[in-house]
């Protein structure tokens, strides 16, 4: 019986590679003051404005009770607006602010540098690798 390494399984190595890839997009939002979460939602803002809580939450991941935070620390940093009433239960839609739109700017122009590098690194399997995760269900 052949002794199996770790390194022998596709998921093993995905997560590493996942690991490595979150970090490195970490790091490159962090200097420009955001978490992957808040330029997540400043993304799916952008693309869906006046998105609730809710909805926000849904398309980045993560709870909705984790979303209320979340959005105190945009509208903290003028990021973004939200009503200054909002009852409980209320749908309280949020809006990108101009500081919102330029933090996003810089951002992406960071995430995009890091594709750049994804996509001469891989080069014609770019776009293969984007198929496969497209159809892939873990």
């Amino acid at each position: 019986m052949t002794a199996l390494r770790p390194e022998d399984f596709l998921g093993y190595r995905l997560v590493l590679k996942s690991a490595q890839m979150s970090r490195r997009f970490a790091d490159e939002l962090a200097a420009v003051g955001l978490r992957v979460t808040e330029f997540s939602t400043l993304a799916v803002l952008a693309a869906r404005p006046g998105a609730t809580a809710a909805e926000l939450a849904e398309a980045v991941l993560i709870s909705a009770q984790s979303m209320g935070p979340l959005l105190d620390r945009l509208q903290k940093i003028r990021a973004v607006v939200r009503p200054e009433r909002r009852g409980k239960g209320r749908v309280a839609p949020a809006e990108l602010t101009d500081e919102g739109r330029r933090l996003l700017a810089v951002a992406y122009a960071r995430v995009e540098a890091i594709e750049d590098e994804y996509r001469r690194q891989l080069g014609e399997d770019y776009e293969v690798f984007h198929r496969i995760v497209d159809r892939w269900q873990p």
